[in-house]
This record gives C-alpha cells, structure tokens and sequence, in this order.
C-alpha cells in the first residue's frame, strides 16, 4: 500500500488505481488543526508509522514552509508531538508530547536489537524507544544535552550511520555558522563537532536579501532547509549550507570529522547518493546566476563524482524545484525532477559527442 501524509491526517491509498483506502486524522497537540502539520513519517521494522508534528504560529495566515520563516513570531507555538500509528487498522497507537518544538523529521534507527525514534529537540538529541503496539519510551540515559550556540536554529532530521547518529543545526536562517554533529549510539557523550562553512562570506546578493532573516531580526549567515546524506559503504557524509552557497563531503574518524572535499553550489535540496560503490554519484539541484535561495525562478540539476566533487553532468535550466525536497532517483540511471509548479522531469546524462 501507499501512505500519503499531508497536513494533520494520513492516507492508505491501493497504489494500482490509487484510491484511499482509509484516513486517520492525527492530533493536533495545543494547536489549532489549520495550523498543524506532519512534515513525512518513518516507520519501525514491523510497519508503524512514526510521525511528528510542526506548527504555524496562530493567527499567521503564511501557507507551507514559508510559515517557519516568515511568520511574525516563528517559534511562538505549542511543543510538538510524536505518534505511532497501525498501518493495518489506520488507528493511532501511541502519542507523546515532546519537550518544545521539534521540526526535525523523526529518525527510526535500530541499535542492539532495539529499535529507536531520534530527535533533534532544544535540549539536543533525544531518542525514544519503540516498543510492543507503538509504545514510545524516552530514553533518559541517552542525550547529548544542548548543542545549539547563539545564533543557530535547530536543524532537519537526524541520519543513523553504522553506530553514530549525524546532523546539523540552522533548519531555520541562523545567524551564526552551522555545525554538523556526530553522536554515538551507544555514549551519547562520546560525539563530535564540526563546522565546515564557518569562514565562507556570502555572497553580496545573498547577505542583502537575508539581512534580516535571522533570529530577531538579525543578519543570516547560514540556511540548510533540507538535512545532511550519509554513505555508510564510503564513509562520507554529504552537507550543504544555502547562503555561503557551498556542498562539502566530512569524513567520520576515530578522531573526529574532517573535511573530504568542498565546492560551490547553491542548493536548497536534500543531496541524493546514487550508483555502485566504485562509481558513486550525489545528486542535487544547483540554483543558478545571481538568483536568490528560497525565491529562485529556475534551478539545474548536478551530477558530481561522489568521492572527489568532481561536476560529472548539468541539466539544462528548469523552472524551480519545491524547495527541501529532492531530486529523486529512478531506473536505469534516471532521476526525476518535481518542479514547483506540478512538473514533472526526467533526466539522464549522456556522454557528450567529442
């Protein structure tokens, strides 16, 4: 079956003709129902659904992502909550209140045999145990405490690599540089920290248009609407950061997080990880001239060597992608392209004619 989650409900729908099968309507916390959402869902090894929610501030009329941005008071909204849901029955199993707002996606990992949601809350990373029939159990002995410094802005989902979990704040236009974090699964005060970007200047376009964009009203030096990738067979990690214009790949050591290669390209966009292991590409979208992130008209599409940076392909200019989501891959070397206006691209290199 396709499950579809969309403002505050979810859908089953039969994926031959596309009907819906049945609808749960999710909770809504303290909120009003017309200013919640559940930006995606993931789900636990025996199927139930785990999703999140993330609110609009009431009375903000703004509509889709740009209500966490530009809403008079972004983060003037209830905490968010966590629930588990049947996917056979369509019924909710289990809601918890998290501590604050958390717009970070959950993260489902397993560890030990055990299987855990991962957060990215004010408090810093948090997990909750998923137990028998959606049960949800806090971890307490698992937490890394605060991780954010002035200026940053909490960050997109969490990614589980082998015994670590990654991520990186500044969801949010920040006004300070973005970290990426490193926190292992077993010792959560056994973690590192990096920030890749920290010396690279905006771009003058970019610093204008962002000026004010940062918390309070502060000057924004970095925006990752989207999280970071992981290639767990490579042992890279792939980040971006929108304002300095910059994809960088981190390689995780014993001894910490080290940058691998870095390049410029502006993207908005989650970084797709395709092909082999001996030839692996990323794929991400590359907003092009002077145009400025999160209002852009057109976007590219780059192919680049996975393990150097190395541009591999560029597609032609396309009208805009929806901002923080991804170009996504397909068959036989294929990647669609959803555009912001209900487009939809196909696209495959092809080797140039010498």
């Amino acid at each position: 079956m396709l499950y579809v989650i969309y403002g505050y409900h979810l859908s089953k729908l039969d994926p031959k003709t596309g009907e819906v099968v049945a609808t749960v309507t999710l909770p809504t916390g303290d909120a009003a129902p017309a200013n919640t959402s559940y930006n995606g869902f993931s789900a636990s090894a025996d199927g139930v659904i785990v999703g999140k929610s993330i609110y609009r501030q009431a009375g903000c009329t703004m509509q889709g992502p740009a209500a966490l941005l530009r809403c008079p008071d972004p983060s003037a909204v209830p905490s968010s909550v966590l629930v588990t849901v049947d996917p056979k029955t369509m019924t909710v199993l289990n809601t918890v209140t998290l501590p604050g707002e958390v717009i970070a996606r959950a993260t489902v990992g397993r560890y030990q045999g055990k299987e855990y949601v991962y957060l990215f809350a004010q408090s810093g990373f948090i997990r909750y145990a998923i137990g028998p029939n959606g049960a949800l159990t806090l971890d307490p002995s698992w937490t890394t405490g605060p991780l954010l410094t002035a200026g940053q802005t909490l960050g997109w989902a969490t990614v589980v690599m082998g015994d670590w979990v990654l991520g990186q704040c500044n969801g949010v236009p920040a006004s300070a540089p973005a970290s990426v974090y490193a926190v292992n699964q077993a010792d959560a005060s056994k973690r590192f920290t990096v920030q890749p970007f920290a010396n690279d200047p905006i771009p003058p376009a970019v610093k204008a248009a962002f000026r004010k964009q940062g918390p309070g009203g502060t000057p924004a030096v970095s925006w990752i609407p989207s999280t970071l990738s992981a290639d767990p067979d490579t042992n890279l990690i792939y980040m971006l950061d929108a304002l300095p214009g910059k994809i960088a790949a981190l390689r995780l050591t014993p001894s910490g997080l080290e940058t691998a290669w870095q390049v410029s390209q502006t993207t908005t966009e989650f970084i797709a990880i395709i092909g082999p292991q001996d030839r692996r590409a990323i794929v991400a979208t590359s907003i092009p001239g002077a145009e400025i992130p999160g209002i852009n008209k057109h976007d590219e599409v780059v192919w680049r060597n996975a393990a150097t940076g190395e541009e591999l392909a560029r597609s032609a200019r396309l009208p805009a992608m929806t901002p923080a989501t991804m170009v996504q891959p397909s068959y036989a070397g294929n990647v669609l392209y959803p555009g912001l206006q209900g487009t939809l691209f196909k696209l495959l290199p092809a080797p140039q004619s010498r």
